[in-house]
């Protein structure tokens, strides 16, 4: 659902395939945005709370760990809302 989405309506955006776990890697290189103007835009905008790349290391800034052990719902509402704020 996410991977599709993204290619589909945030192509900036790239996801990491799933290895055996719930937790997913977004690369938000591609908006532009320093990781704290991210992290501003996902909090303020988008209501969302990622674990921030930057706290893994500088490697990771723009990053984004997206915790997806949740009701399919959620997920949808949380993409919705991403779209919103990331092409505003």
């Amino acid at each position: 659902i996410i991977v599709d989405f993204l290619a589909r309506e945030i192509p900036s955006i790239k996801a990491y395939d799933l290895e055996g776990t719930y937790l997913l890697w977004l690369d938000c290189r591609g908006l532009g945005l320093s990781y704290s103007e991210l992290e501003k835009l996902n909090h303020t905008r988008a209501k969302l709370f990622f674990d921030e790349g930057y706290i893994f290391g500088k490697q990771s800034e723009c990053f984004e760990r997206w915790n997806i052990a949740c009701p399919t719902s959620y997920i949808n509402d949380a993409l919705k809302r991403m779209k919103e704020a990331y092409n505003n």
